[in-house]
């Protein structure tokens, strides 16, 4: 009778175990409308910022979607680096008054919204309240990562600093492809190529997907204002203030020298991904980075180099793409962070 009753616990636990995990493995009942999918969720960005939750049910796309159906969105999580109910909610007082803390019913507002304001959907990670240069390259963990967003030689129309903007093999010496990054109060940020003097522009202040990027002279409007969205570490997608329906830049699919950039419905493919590589100047650059110090200092970094990387530039690479964003301390002698406390 013991040998019974334990082996009958013991199936009884089992079937608790896989109960409890069916529900997030079978797919749940969908509410979110389709065509508003990839604006509030992305599988990848969800599983790298809420790693309990893969512990807990798994790295699958369908577990993590059902479980941001289920539960959280209940919980205020985010699903998408391009939109967050807590902080749609936030900036739009008059919803966070009738919705409270529903966020499913607040998220539907949302899908609702034939041309929902970009401007209110999340919050870009501003680490910089200044200027910057940088190059913003195609993410280097996706094909064809050798291309950098720049501008063709030639103006299409030199009266109003019109330049077609193109993938261009990367070259970070080429001021076609170095951009002044000026922070904005909105939260947003002005964008201006070295080259020519102007800005990155949404041809004709478009809202539709599909429409070509170009520079402009700088007129102050939102098609010049952009927001950048830390979709993984180091990982950006770059939107501007005034699309509809989060239109974003895309660099192309299959990437080629003198392929336009247009903006895109957010679909989280890798044509959408970029890096934001910062150009540190030569005059302060051993003053804020010591490769030895940053490779000492941040073991999990070095640790990812192989045997064919020179570690000087390696390290270097990182703290420019990756470490100065967040935050990282380059030298002994310098630490971004606490210059800003």
């Amino acid at each position: 009778m013991k040998i019974t009753l334990r082996r009958i616990t013991a199936i009884c636990l089992v079937a608790v175990m896989i109960f409890a995990v069916i529900p997030f493995t079978a797919n749940a009942a969908e509410w979110i409308p389709s065509n508003y999918k990839n604006y509030v969720f992305d599988a990848e960005y969800y599983a790298a910022k809420y790693p309990e939750v893969v512990k807990a049910y798994g790295s699958s796309e369908t577990a993590l979607y059902n479980h941001f159906l289920e539960k959280g969105v209940a919980e205020g999580k985010q699903g998408s680096p391009t939109f967050s109910v807590i902080h749609y909610l936030y900036f739009n007082a008059d919803l966070k008054t009738k919705f409270g803390t529903d966020y499913k019913s607040a998220l539907l507002h949302y899908c609702s919204t034939t041309t929902p304001a970009t401007v209110y959907q999340s919050v870009p990670n501003k680490f910089y309240a200044g200027s910057f240069d940088a190059v913003i390259s195609r993410d280097s963990d996706t094909a064809n990562g050798a291309f950098n967003v720049g501008v063709a030689s030639t103006a299409t129309s030199a009266s109003v600093g019109k330049y077609n903007v193109q993938a261009l093999a990367a070259d970070i010496t080429d001021t076609k492809q170095i951009w002044t990054f000026t922070f904005n109060s909105n939260g947003s940020y002005t964008i201006k190529n070295k080259y020519t003097g102007t800005v990155l522009d949404v041809n004709g202040g478009s809202k539709q997907s599909g429409t070509n990027v170009s520079t402009y002279n700088s007129n102050g409007s939102e098609a010049q204002q952009w927001r950048l969205f830390e979709r993984l570490p180091g990982q950006y997608v770059i939107a501007p203030v005034h699309a509809s329906n989060f239109t974003v830049l895309d660099i192309g699919g299959s990437t080629a020298a003198g392929t336009n950039v247009k903006t895109y419905k957010y679909n989280h493919t890798p044509a959408q991904f970029f890096n934001i590589q910062v150009l540190i100047p030569d005059a302060v650059k051993d003053i804020v980075f010591d490769y030895e110090y940053y490779g000492a200092k941040y073991p999990e970094v070095s640790s990812k180099m192989v045997w064919s990387d020179d570690p000087e530039t390696f390290l270097y690479d990182h703290f420019t793409k990756f470490g100065l964003m967040e935050g990282k301390q380059g030298s002994p002698v310098f630490s971004a962070r606490y210059y800003l406390d």
